[in-house]
């Protein structure tokens, strides 16, 4: 019986710490966007706003922003995510336990570095 609940014991740890991207990190993250001038319409990954704008995205998702104004050229901004410390402690744990990879597949194993955007829009020509 000892035998037995110690292997339940730490099989219940291994999925206590595993996937640090699932448990701890956030899946989220808000994105901002300012600029001159204000009032420009903005798409964001397919959503539609007018600036100033602030929206969440999954903190995995590549982000995609268009800012659009009569009378103004258009901007676009393109984000990939890249691994964070979360990511990276399922990978070093993944090498140990296997387990903790399946962390990779979560959004929080991601973020965006930058999430404030500022743009200036040049009038058209």
């Amino acid at each position: 019986m000892k035998k037995f609940l110690k292997v339940a014991v730490c099989c219940l740890l291994i999925l206590c710490i595993s996937g640090c991207s699932f448990l701890i990190a956030p899946q989220q993250q808000t994105i901002t966007i300012n600029g001159k001038p204000h009032g420009a319409e903005v798409i964001v990954n397919g959503q539609f706003m007018n600036t100033p704008a602030s929206v969440q995205i999954p903190a995995n998702a590549h982000l995609n922003i268009r800012i659009t104004k009569k009378g103004f050229a258009p901007y676009v901004i393109t984000q990939s995510p890249t691994l964070n410390h979360w990511g990276m402690l399922d990978i070093v744990g993944g090498f140990f336990w296997l387990v903790p990879f399946v962390g990779l597949l979560a959004p929080g194993a991601f973020h965006h570095q930058q999430t404030n955007f500022f743009y200036s829009l040049a009038p058209e020509k």
